[in-house]
């Protein structure tokens, strides 16, 4: 919370999404203007998401954005 106050940084949050949000990202990544594989930081599988999905986003934050979790091996 401090580096937000003293460095006057700005926190945006979203909580829920309206269906022409997911209609709009898809075209997005359909024509190109988004790329989403940066943002993949990695690919679990079902039985890792405790100790490789919500721990590593929990105590890792810093080097991870999105964990796939692949439910069919």
């Amino acid at each position: 919370m401090n580096d937000l106050v003293f460095r006057e940084r700005k926190y945006v949050g979203v909580t829920t999404y309206v269906a022409g949000d997911f209609r709009d990202v898809l075209d997005a990544i359909a024509s190109g203007t988004l790329q989403p594989e940066p943002m993949i930081t990695g690919v679990i599988q079902m039985d890792e998401v405790e100790e490789k999905g919500f721990r590593a986003l929990i105590e890792e934050k810093d080097k991870n954005v999105k964990i796939l979790v692949e439910v069919n091996p």
